[in-house]
């Protein structure tokens, strides 16, 4: 009678393990135990490696929720449009490539983590089919040395075959250096620059700029904390809102040209203000020593109460602008007649 064999019985392995000579735990050989268990040090596999949930083969790596099974849509690490063995499509559903990790769900809503020109970016779309370009997040270096600059670009999905129509924040970090570039925060919409805030940093001052048009944009800057405007003679308005000429007073010439030719104009403000500019000569050979202007369109252009308002005048005489709240005509009062003297004023007040 053959000696049974002292390792296996038939398919049974009759001791708790084979292992090799210097097999020791977590550092070399290798160990196939009794209890199903087993340790290698490195492992070839030709063909399919399956586990419960996942799959391991020349087509890919396949993790699924559940046992693998047709239908059973995985995330897999493949060659996209590759297939798992049970004809899934992955990319139908769950897909990680190289660089890229894609997520699609039954409505066609998708996420994509990428790495576009070496830096992280997140493409997502809705599923909408007039959709025609998903929304976008991308971050990347700008520039070289201390003058480089991080920068942030968000940019929202469209419907629009051009690809313009859309809006699309930029935040730019300071330069390296702390010095040469500021930070800034740019909102585009349309392909035009609504908004421009420029950071302190190495600059005399921060600086923030309104509106899509160059040569005509509005901008805050801390250095004079103010408004200023591309446009000569533009400012805060009210809508439809602009100068009125005011009616000339007698035996005088106006000294204003716009809107037309006049003693002087208004115009309301925001804040609920009024602008109020008077400029004329007196004609030579006249003696009085008050004039009246027109009056303004309506009453809204009155003050709360009757106003004085200090003018200059070119003869060494007291001129004074009266603004009444009536609503009538503004008058220019003068200390005593200056025949060919000029007056001018310019004034604002809260209205009613």
């Amino acid at each position: 009678m053959m000696p049974q064999d002292p390792i296996v019985g038939g398919n049974v392995l009759r001791r708790p393990a084979i292992q090799s000579p210097n097999f020791v735990h977590g550092t070399s050989g290798w160990t196939i135990n009794a209890d199903g268990t087993a340790e290698f040090n490195n492992l070839i596999i030709r063909g399919t490696f399956l586990g419960s949930d996942f799959e391991l083969s020349n087509n890919g790596f396949f993790l699924y929720t559940g046992t693998p099974a047709p239908g059973n849509i995985p995330i897999a690490g493949i060659t996209a449009g590759t297939t798992d063995d049970y004809g899934n499509v992955p990319i139908s559903g769950n897909m990680v490539t190289g660089g890229c990790m894609f997520f699609r769900n039954a409505a066609g809503a998708f996420a994509q983590l990428a790495l576009f020109n070496s830096q992280p970016g997140l493409v997502n779309g809705t599923g909408d089919a007039g959709e025609k370009h998903p929304a976008f997040h991308n971050t990347f270096v700008s520039g070289a040395g201390g003058t480089r600059q991080e920068v942030t670009v968000i940019q929202s999905g469209d419907f629009d075959p051009g690809g313009t129509l859309n809006a699309l924040i930029n935040l730019i970090s300071a330069s390296q250096n702390g010095t040469s570039t500021p930070p800034e925060a740019k909102l585009v919409v349309g392909g035009a620059t609504l908004l421009d805030a420029i950071g302190p940093i190495g600059v005399a001052s921060s600086k923030l700029t309104f509106g899509g048009v160059p040569g005509q944009q509005m901008k805050w800057t801390d250095s004079n904390s103010q408004l200023n405007f591309d446009l000569a003679g533009s400012g805060p308005f009210i809508a439809g809102e602009q100068f009125h000429p005011l009616a000339q007073p007698a035996n005088t010439t106006n000294l204003i040209s716009t809107p037309s030719t006049c003693s002087a104009r208004i115009k309301l403000l925001p804040w609920n203000m009024v602008q109020l500019e008077v400029q004329f000569t007196i004609n030579a050979g006249n003696t009085n020593t008050t004039f009246t202007l027109g009056a303004p369109p309506s009453i809204q252009y009155a003050p709360i109460d009757d106003r004085r308002f200090a003018c200059s005048c070119t003869a060494a005489v007291t001129a004074r602008l009266f603004v009444p709240a009536s609503g009538s005509g503004p008058q220019v009062i003068l200390s005593a007649a200056a025949a060919g003297a000029s007056v001018g004023a310019v004034v604002q007040y809260a209205n009613n």
